[in-house]
């Protein structure tokens, strides 16, 4: 969009104008998913379908691109860290690859860990990060539907909830909580390395 040129509208939308494909809007969704629409309102881009570190509800890894989740370096460096969970045709499995040693290691599989279920000549084409504190997972075989897993038991409404690999390798789960005593996010513990 080198020819574009943006503006702030009263709406708190920034609203964008193309020379040749007319005006769009960005425009952040309940779910936390930042959109691009055309003038049409027609979806342009998503972050949804640029996953970092952490994952929010609805959001989804599909075989092919984006697949994976990766950490971050350091709390200061936002760059690639050594840890990332991947989702594979036949597992969900979470790698580390240290400075020395460019070959990943795999530190845990949800498949052998029994948290995934994968019927025969099956294969995973997409998961996606659920309200309950899981993963729906979709598959393929002549129109096999799909499962889910979890990781943590939700005690309360989790809508404001995400998903991070932390920089240590440990999958966490954030959550939003309301409550008489302090609002603010709590830490229920997903994967532990």
């Amino acid at each position: 969009m080198e020819t574009s040129s943006g503006t702030f509208r009263r709406s708190n939308r920034l609203a964008i104008q193309h020379c040749r494909q007319g005006r769009g809007w960005f425009e952040l969704l309940n779910n936390g998913n930042m959109v691009l629409k055309d003038s049409k309102g027609g979806f342009v881009w998503q972050s949804f379908d640029s996953p970092t570190a952490t994952f929010l509800v609805g959001q989804s890894l599909r075989i092919g691109s984006p697949s994976k989740l990766i950490s971050r370096a350091s709390p200061e460096e936002n760059k690639n860290g050594d840890y990332s969970l991947v989702l594979e045709p036949r597992d969900l499995a979470m790698y580390f690859t240290g400075a020395k040693s460019r070959t990943p290691y795999r530190y845990f599989s949800f498949l052998a860990a029994n948290r995934l279920f994968l019927p025969n000549n099956t294969t995973l084409i997409n998961t996606t990060f659920n309200a309950n504190l899981g993963f729906d997972t979709q598959v393929t075989n002549d129109g096999a539907g799909g499962g889910g897993t979890f990781l943590k038991n939700p005690r309360f409404n989790t809508t404001l909830s995400y998903l991070r690999l932390e920089i240590d390798g440990n999958l966490r789960v954030h959550t939003f909580i309301i409550s008489t005593d302090s609002d603010g996010f709590q830490t229920q513990l997903g994967k532990s390395r």
